[in-house]
């Protein structure tokens, strides 16, 4: 039993720990990047030449 409470306070801490660091190491996004994807169609073929549509929206921002 002692175990199971062991792993339960492990595994919550953990996961505590990766949420506040989630929070913390959060890049901002650029507002107009984000524009134009809204803009873009969301495909993802390539045709553009980029991996995908944020990628394209990345590089015209």
């Amino acid at each position: 039993m002692t175990a199971f409470w062991a792993l339960t306070f492990l595994g919550g801490g953990l996961g505590l720990l990766l949420a506040v660091a989630a929070v913390w190491l959060s890049a901002a996004e650029n507002p107009l990047a984000q524009r134009l994807l809204e803009i873009l169609p969301g495909y993802n073929c390539g045709a553009c030449g980029q991996s995908g549509c944020s990628a394209y929206a990345e590089v015209l921002a």
